[in-house]
């Protein structure tokens, strides 16, 4: 059975049309020999806000480039980044 939500009101953010007043974004840093979610972790994360039209942003210590979430997101896909900066040992 499919499960998923609905009707949780659309939103506009930043002239940006999306399905839902929230955004995705990865919540578990990479762990020690691949991490703790799935190696394509990333990828299902962009093509699921995608096809929910949900806003991603990627997060700062994001395993994928930017270069390579420009190739993997859908087409007309609006991604926001996260603007700063924050040292690998915040992370440990």
């Amino acid at each position: 059975m499919e499960r998923r939500l609905t009707d949780c009101g659309s939103t506009k953010i930043l002239g940006n049309n999306f399905s839902a007043p929230f955004f995705i974004s990865p919540g578990a840093a990479p762990g020690p020999g691949g991490g703790y979610v799935p190696e394509d972790r990333e990828q299902g994360l962009i093509e699921g806000a995608y096809y929910g039209n949900i806003l991603f942003i990627p997060a700062l210590y994001a395993e994928m480039t930017i270069e390579e979430i420009a190739a993997t997101k859908g087409s007309g896909q609006t991604i926001f980044q996260q603007a700063g900066h924050l040292s690998q040992e915040a992370f440990s």
